[in-house]
């Protein structure tokens, strides 16, 4: 197996043998895999290898696992803070739902378009005063990333729902009915009054938004954070996510 000058994305790294590093990324070509980068622990000169640097490269092998011929560093993704939880909460999620080896090319370019997204988030920030009414317009601006990549993430690996149409009948989701969600099936209405939790029912006019990617209400993005934590476990495996423990948006 053969790859040459392929765009990597690194979503982990970690000390391998005595002077090796493991490194796991996502590339557009070839999907998730790892690959051995000899010598780079005793090289005082060693290239940039750690989460959020995407890389040009080149790898060789026979097995599962490649060994690095060519690393050239393209871009670090330098985040800080509350973005920088949001993008280990990306790269996980990608690490636990990708299949390895397996060419996943809209991902990869949703996933960047993310990255650079947090980044922008970031940079307009920074240029602002840090008030607290600042942070809850980060918290929202990050939210409203999140909730996309996750949705659409969802749509593209076979586990996303439909947001217009009700399960079962594919009748239109209307703005004046409530829908309950069920799980590997979709919406379906129910009453506007009923025993079953708020909690429970979305309003129609919010899965329109949502099927929009309009999350310009708060109401919206508490209703994506609800559906997404509800579907993203058949995908990602119910062992908690532990980037959620860093900051959970």
């Amino acid at each position: 197996m053969r790859y040459t000058d392929i765009s990597f994305l690194i979503l982990k790294a970690s000390a391998y043998r005595e002077t090796s590093t493991l490194v796991s990324g996502f590339s557009a070509e070839a999907g998730r895999f790892s690959m051995i980068m000899k010598g780079t622990r005793r090289r005082k000169d060693a290239p940039l290898v750690q989460p959020f640097v995407l890389a040009h490269v080149s790898c060789v092998g026979k097995g599962a696992l490649l060994t690095n011929t060519k690393y050239e560093v393209q871009k670090r993704f330098e985040f800080q803070g509350n973005i920088l939880s949001a993008g280990f909460y990306v790269l996980e999620v990608l690490s636990r739902s990708l299949v390895e080896y397996q060419s996943e090319p809209a991902v990869y370019h949703l996933s960047l378009k993310t990255l650079h997204e947090l980044e922008a988030i970031q940079e307009h920030m920074t240029d602002h005063s840090r008030s607290a009414n600042n942070g809850v317009q980060m918290m929202a601006a990050v939210a409203s990333r999140l909730r996309p990549f996750e949705i659409r993430l969802l749509d593209l690996l076979g586990y996303g729902v439909d947001f217009l149409h009700e399960a079962g009948t594919g009748q239109p989701i209307t703005q004046g009915e409530y829908y309950a969600l069920c799980p590997g099936e979709g919406f379906v209405a129910q009453p506007a009054f009923s025993a079953d939790k708020e909690a429970d029912r979305y309003p129609g006019q919010v899965l329109q938004d949502i099927a929009q990617s309009d999350y310009s209400k708060i109401e919206t993005l508490n209703a994506a954070q609800k559906i997404t934590h509800c579907l993203l476990p058949e995908l990602v495996g119910h062992e908690p996510l532990l980037s959620r423990s860093l900051w959970s948006t």
